[in-house]
């Protein structure tokens, strides 16, 4: 939890381990996936009633800010034992809720519905339904993108749904993967991807720095070509970024002479 000088929380993080997720992907860290059952009297059971207990305390008794903000972090909130008193404690207000959304959540679209700052945050880290089932280790591309539609119908602003990209070069790096992404996120109508890489020694074969960027810088240039932005979301080093934005710059400025050139 988060305080300020006024001596009041203004937000709340929950990120607790252990958390279910549906997820398989390659370049996640935890060992297991599924369902989490919290039974009988068990450390993690207790763990989790005590830390929702305390924020429980703390909104009753005025500890929590009229703005805090919540972050919903642990695994995915959709299949969570604790789902329903988790929502009851953050009700209306603002939430950012990293979902892989593979389940539509109507908790989380009355969310998004009654408060402007809400947001979604998914990594999508593809652009078609074969790099999804690669990356994810789950056939359900087409099920994910209607959840986006959905939620996207719910939001106040468009910039509610945050997307971000891990890239993972010669597994998600392809132009039909990127031309897709770009198309999905019009169809959204949104204008903004955070580009991330995976940590080093995580699960699949790290290639040299070089490529990393040149894969990365590949995706910035097609989202400035079609007017979009961009930033980066860690592990990117700020020497990792300062190339990418370069070589992004290099390739967009390439490409608009061939056009030019094309069109003469």
């Amino acid at each position: 939890m988060d305080g300020r000088a006024d001596g009041l929380i203004h937000r709340v993080n929950l990120s607790f381990y252990p958390s279910p997720c549906q997820c398989k992907c390659i370049y996640c860290w935890h060992s297991s996936h599924g369902e989490l059952k919290l039974k009988g009297s068990t450390a993690e059971k207790i763990g989790y009633e005590k830390v929702l207990d305390t924020i429980d305390y703390a909104q009753k008794n005025g500890i929590l800010a009229k703005d805090v903000s919540f972050v919903v972090s642990f695994g995915e909130i959709t299949i969570h034992p604790y789902k329903d008193r988790i929502f009851n404690l953050i009700k209306n207000n603002t939430a950012i809720f990293f979902t892989n959304c593979f389940i539509f959540s109507e908790q989380i679209a009355q969310n998004l519905a009654s408060n402007p700052h809400s947001e979604i945050n998914l990594s999508i880290d593809s652009g078609t339904a074969q790099t999804w089932f690669k990356v994810k280790g789950v056939d359900n591309f087409e099920k994910i993108k209607n959840n986006l539609i959905e939620y996207q119908a719910a939001c106040l602003r468009p910039e509610q749904i945050q997307l971000k990209y891990i890239v993972l070069p010669g597994i998600n790096d392809s132009c039909e993967d990127y031309s897709s992404l770009i198309e999905l996120m019009k169809v959204l109508e949104l204008s903004h991807l955070e580009l991330s890489r995976d940590n080093i020694g995580i699960k699949y074969d790290i290639v040299q720095q070089n490529v990393v960027v040149e894969a990365s810088a590949s995706l910035a240039a097609m989202l400035i070509k079609n007017k979009m932005t961009y930033s980066f979301f860690a592990p990117f080093t700020p020497t990792e970024q300062r190339q990418i934005t370069e070589c992004a710059n290099e390739f967009s400025q390439a490409d608009r002479v061939l056009s030019s050139q094309q069109r003469r």
